[in-house]
């Protein structure tokens, strides 16, 4: 079963948001947004991770990129850890989590990957985590774009990217004020 939210006190780790409770609510609403708590929807994350990069992503999925591509769609998921990492539930302690964001844009397909290990700093930028898909699926052992045609799916999951989708100059700002104020 899952664990209660009690467990996660003094564990040294935040609850984990795989659905984050934000985009969803903006989507959503309300109702949506509480189900998003439910300890079946978090995993343990070390605080500089779930604070930092990990929100820094959430951010950009819920508020930026919709502005710019409209709809996003979204694959999280955590990467088990080794035998014996675990809360006193006996709930697994992920080795790190990935995000792969799919976008259009003037009728493309776009897609982005990230793999984050527990052991990110604050402050560490999403972007350094950067990679692709087909590699999220050696890692994984999951086919995530199964749907899409062979040759565009090829293309999705090969392509490297080298820096996060832009934001635009608002956005910017928007990140840099998100960057530096507390996290609640």
């Amino acid at each position: 079963g899952s664990p209660l939210h009690k467990e996660y006190a003094k564990s040294g780790f935040d609850r984990g948001h795989m659905a984050p409770n934000h985009a969803i609510a903006t989507a959503y609403g309300k109702a949506a947004q509480a189900q998003t708590f439910l300890t079946s929807n978090v995993c343990p994350q070390r605080p500089s991770l779930n604070q930092g990069p990990w929100y820094n992503l959430e951010f950009r999925i819920a508020q930026l990129w919709p502005e710019r591509y409209g709809d996003i769609w979204v694959i999280t998921g955590a990467v088990s850890s080794p035998p014996g990492k675990r809360l006193r539930s006996r709930t697994d302690i992920p080795s790190a989590f990935y995000q792969i964001a799919v976008a259009r844009e003037n009728g493309r397909l776009r897609a982005l990957a990230v793999y984050m290990p527990q052991q990110v700093r604050r402050r560490d930028y999403a972007r350094a985590m950067l990679t692709t898909v087909d590699e999220l699926e050696v890692l994984t052992g999951l086919d995530f774009l199964p749907d899409l045609p062979d040759d565009i799916e090829a293309a999705l999951e090969s392509d490297a990217p080298t820096r996060l989708w832009p934001v635009g100059p608002s956005g910017a700002l928007r990140l840099l004020y998100e960057r530096f104020r507390r996290y609640d």
